[in-house]
């Protein structure tokens, strides 16, 4: 960075500017709420190749990969409650998902397919994270936090350009372009992606099924697979290939004043994976393919803040079985105007949500869907925060939502109380408590249809009915943290937290005898009593040495207990330890993640970057029985040389030494990826 001194470079580094915590710029250390924020320059210096990966570099989040490239990703955890169940519902449905304000959560179920998301790593300023419950602020699935991906919008004058390749020994590939053009206040930037990668393994967890009744469930050859089910060409098209996504984007910026301007962004995206997602009781993994575009619009006015944005796309959740296919499509905008009166800060605001889903069209004459049909979901809200500070000392903020749904019918709110407090000019006190709930999804509302399951001699039908009373999750938590600057190089940041989760659902089905082998099962989705307890610290220490060396050191701790327990639980005790009759630790969610960076990028051409992630053991609970997930450290390391300019070459390790254990239950082996790079830039670029 081109700064005037030393110091202006240690608060650039260690103070970042942040936006999500309070819906204004402020700085990281004056945010009130638990935040961190991964820049541009640690996300190029990292060598990640998606944005799952690049947060393995932020404290809290727990990131594990299902197959290359493919991420399962929790803030704090409280993930596959209730277990036992099918891996579907291990998805992270607590967290919400945001490139420039736009969510990008999926509504089938929850959770975000990653993959589809449009944008360039080369593309992206910085990634917010706010930890705990948010819903005040942007809604809906804002529960366990909010992850908000911002992408560039810096001053061009002329043309700027980058390019940057990479290739793997194992196959994978990936390039990505950006080019800016600006003059006076007008600004445009093209971007566009292609990344494709290879799976470690040339195997498939096979499940005990019809066509295989001794086997418990094992791995098989992918050219054996045909013997255990049917049309595996249809389901797995690319047994080699992990994935394969391509997108490009086009931003277009007008600021007319400091205060005043317009920006319009849009894009699409074309992507297919193999993942963790539907339990078909055949195979772990199904196929997945995505197409979409959307659109994005901000004005914004003297504290007047309009956004909408759409997005249309289809979508099949479940390549080779039909039902899975949709299309669908989301509209959402938020009104807000931020006022200032006497140093109190008022920001009210209304807001509105529509998502449709569409199967008809994809099924034939005589074969039904999940939804048979256009279905959908809407909401609107209206919220208020305030932000006072009392003495020029003490900050208080207030934020509440009120929410009414289509579905469910019951109105819901939701809130955030913050006080933080300076000791002195280099340490400050926070306390925090929210209350959040989630975002209705198709699958809870709207799910309706049969299924027809062959064991032997025995046929099982299954009819799945929606519950439109169902209430919706919600979470409160408290929260107490603190910062420090230990020395004007070397930052801290400690918090506490206490969250107790409610209103979880499970399917339930009662099972009919039709007849000697015929059998009906009714199921439908309902509350249940359990409720989760989880209390963790977090600790982060940061600093920069000599303007060369950035390093940091993360680790969060946690432990969830589980309350009001069904019986269900009761089928192995090995997966859970008691507590008391009715409570009972949950060891799904890690209850260790950690790690630290080193980057060095000092005034000579040369530049390293080495991180570690970790993550501790998990005992995971499925209707296969009780599976451990052994502890692991992921080592990576990236090596560049500018060998003329901007230009530059590198070497990019990830996973370096091998550690090829899974990180998530029935999912591929992580294997290693070395791949070698070429980063070119043109134009004037900032040093």
């Amino acid at each position: 960075f081109k700064l005037s001194s030393l110091e202006e470079l240690y608060e650039k580094i260690l103070n970042p500017e942040v936006t999500t915590a309070s819906k204004f710029d402020e700085k990281y250390f004056a945010s009130p709420v638990s935040a961190n924020v991964i820049t541009a320059e640690e996300i190029e210096a990292s060598g990640a190749l998606n944005v799952p990966e690049v947060l393995r570099l932020a404290p809290g989040l727990i990131v594990r990969q299902k197959t290359n490239g493919n991420y399962d990703v929790h803030i704090r955890g409280n993930d596959n409650i209730p277990s036992g169940q099918t891996l579907f519902y291990s998805e992270n449905s607590l967290t919400l998902v945001m490139i420039d304000e736009r969510p990008v959560y999926n509504h089938f179920q929850g959770g975000t397919f990653w993959e589809t998301l449009p944008v360039n790593l080369e593309n992206i300023d910085r990634i917010e994270i706010i930890y705990g419950p948010s819903s005040a602020l942007y809604g809906p699935n804002a529960v366990s936090g909010v992850i908000h991906i911002i992408t560039k919008r810096e001053e061009v004058n002329g043309v700027k350009s980058h390019i940057k390749t990479q290739m793997g020994v194992a196959g994978s590939k990936e390039i990505q372009a950006n080019v800016a053009m600006g003059r006076d206040q007008f600004t445009a930037r093209i971007t566009a992606n292609y990344q494709e990668l290879m799976r470690f393994q040339d195997e498939y967890f096979v499940f005990n099924n019809y066509l295989d009744t001794v086997t418990q469930g094992r791995y098989i050859p992918s050219d054996s697979i045909s013997f255990f089910a049917p049309q595996t060409r249809d389901k797995f098209p690319n047994p080699g290939r992990s994935s394969q996504r391509m997108g490009a984007n086009l931003y277009l910026y007008y600021e007319q004043a400091d205060d005043a301007g317009i920006s319009f962004s849009s894009g699409i995206q074309k992507s297919e994976i193999q993942s963790i997602f539907f339990d078909t009781r055949e195979f772990s993994l199904t196929g997945r393919e995505s197409f979409s575009a959307y659109s994005n619009l901000k004005y914004y006015y003297k504290g007047i803040n309009f956004n909408a944005s759409y997005h249309l796309g289809e979508q099949n959740l479940a390549l080779g079985y039909p039902g899975y296919q949709f299309l669908y499509g989301n509209f959402h905008t938020t009104l807000e105007y931020l006022h200032e009166w006497k140093g109190l800060k008022i920001l009210p605001g209304i807001n509105y949500q529509y998502v449709f889903y569409d199967d008809q069209r994809y099924l034939p004459e005589d074969q039904t869907g999940i939804f048979n049909g256009r279905q959908d979901l809407a909401n609107t809200a209206i919220f208020l925060r305030l932000d006072y500070t009392l003495l020029n000392k003490l900050r208080l903020t207030a934020a509440g939502r009120w929410e009414w749904f289509k579905y469910p019918k019951e109105d819901y709110y939701s809130y955030q109380f913050t006080a933080s407090y300076p000791i002195d000019d280099n340490s400050n006190v926070r306390a925090i408590y929210s209350k959040a709930n989630r975002g209705p999804f198709m699958w809870d509302y709207h799910v309706n249809f049969s299924q027809n399951t062959q064991y032997g001699d025995i046929n099982l039908l299954t009819n799945y009915n929606k519950n439109p009373d169902l209430k919706l999750l919600e979470m409160q938590m408290f929260e107490l943290g603190f910062r420090s600057h230990l020395s004007k190089n070397v930052t801290a940041d400690a918090s506490f937290f206490y969250n107790v989760t409610t209103n979880y659902n499970l399917p339930q089905g009662t099972l009919y005898q039709m007849g000697p082998y015929n059998y009906t099962l009714d199921v439908k989705k309902e509350n249940l009593p359990l409720q989760s307890e989880q209390m963790g610290i977090s600790l982060t220490l940061e600093t920069l040495v000599m303007k060369h060396f950035h390093a940091k050191l993360f680790g969060s701790l946690q432990q969830t207990n589980l309350d009001k327990v069904s019986s269900y639980y009761d089928l192995n005790d090995t997966l859970v330890v008691i507590v008391k009759n009715d409570s009972k630790i949950h060891k799904s969610t890690p209850s260790f993640t950690g790690g630290f960076t080193i980057k060095y990028r000092g005034d000579s051409k040369f530049s390293a970057n080495t991180d570690v992630y970790f993550i501790s053991n998990q005992n995971v609970f499925t209707y296969d029985g009780m599976k451990t997930v052994r502890a692991k450290a992921i080592v990576n390391l990236k090596v560049g040389y500018k060998f003329w300019k901007q230009h530059q070459v590198f070497i990019n390790g990830r996973n370096l030494f091998y550690n090829n254990d899974y990180e998530f239950i029935f999912a591929d082996q992580v294997g290693s990826e070395f791949l070698i790079g070429l980063s070119f830039k043109w134009g004037k670029q900032d040093e």
